[in-house]
């Protein structure tokens, strides 16, 4: 992993090699950026760049999430105490839509 960061992957529904990558994107995007939002907006571009479109990325501390995803492209992990949500769904992107860097809405429970 990138860093030297150590992530714990709580719920997975990807090959190992492609949740190894976006942990080691978070953990990049982490050592760029200082604001979630940026981090989550970088990390989308690298994930649509190198899989495809279309990926959607949640970065922040507490969110409460339901969403869909490809059978296998979805991750949910911590670096320190930053959680990430990663999926993936078909279909043509939204300009702009699918990078959100979460407030404090809701614990991670």
């Amino acid at each position: 992993m990138s860093g030297g960061a150590e992530a714990t992957v709580k719920l997975s529904c990807m090959n190992r090699d492609v949740e190894q990558d976006c942990v080691d994107c978070a953990a990049e995007a982490l050592t760029r950026f200082p604001e979630q939002r940026a981090v989550a907006q970088w990390m989308k571009k690298e994930l649509d760049r190198k899989y495809g479109t279309v990926w959607h990325v949640i970065v922040g501390r507490h969110f409460a999430s339901y969403v869909g995803h490809h059978d296998t492209s979805m991750v949910y992990f911590f670096i320190a105490d930053v959680w990430f949500l990663l999926w993936r769904t078909n279909g043509p992107a939204a300009s702009g839509a699918g990078a959100i860097a979460a407030a404090d809405q809701s614990s991670h429970q």
